[in-house]
């Protein structure tokens, strides 16, 4: 499962109602963005998860995630019940803050549900550290639980550092798709233009929306990237 080409054959291209991240940090959704020019929102998509075990436990409790309140942000909101960590408005919160945190995730959490089972073959993607400990299992019961919580068609979508050597083919798993980057960007900097562009770029000339949104907001890195 080497880097890809990004020279591609039409036919290889897929495309999707929904492109949802499962994390585990912004840099997918960033890198969404700077492909398609809009990037949906999505529960999951400007998180930052401390571990995949995280991520599969929050899969297990999405109805939890938010509803016991935030930690106080150092410098993200960490969930109390699931520790998936979200980006708030402000450094020292007010009680407004609070309440805006958590009727967004509120919205997000029914959004992403909603999406389990609207009619629409849909992409989840996930990025997993090469720190991670048997990563094969973390792909398998990925895999797993979404076949038990979706009822679309969908894929999945798999990303990893180059360096990272997997021991199983995963021929068993016909929705399931395994790609490399050369690197991640660090975690405190998704943004950075010191980024695997080419293979980003490569990736997501192959995985495509099939709508093209509206953009409604205009992100802080943007302002960064003029």
């Amino acid at each position: 499962m080497g880097l890809i080409n990004r020279f591609i054959n039409r036919k290889h291209i897929r495309k999707y109602g929904h492109i949802i991240s499962l994390g585990y940090n912004c840099e997918l959704s960033y890198q969404l963005f700077k492909h398609n020019k809009f990037v949906e929102s999505n529960l999951f998509g400007w998180t930052y998860i401390y571990s995949a075990q995280d991520m599969l436990n929050a899969l297990d409790n999405i109805d939890l995630i938010g509803e016991d309140g935030f930690l106080e942000p150092n410098p993200l909101f960490e969930c109390k019940n699931t520790h998936i960590r979200f980006h708030g408005n402000d450094r020292n919160p007010t009680k407004k803050d609070y309440e805006e945190l958590s009727n967004r995730v509120k919205y997000l959490k029914e959004k992403f549900i909603k999406t389990l089972s609207d009619g629409e073959n849909n992409l989840y993607i996930i990025k997993i550290r090469s720190s991670e400990h048997n990563i094969e299992q973390i792909i398998k019961k990925t895999y797993e639980k979404l076949s038990a919580m979706v009822s679309n068609e969908f894929d999945l979508l798999v990303v990893l550092e180059s360096k990272v050597v997997l021991k199983e083919a995963f021929e068993d798993f016909p929705n399931l798709f395994i790609k490399k980057v050369e690197y991640f960007s660090p975690d405190d900097d998704v943004t950075t233009k010191k980024c695997d562009k080419k293979h980003w770029e490569a990736i997501f000339d192959l995985f495509l929306p099939k709508y093209k949104l509206k953009k409604r907001k205009k992100f802080k890195f943007e302002v960064i990237d003029e």
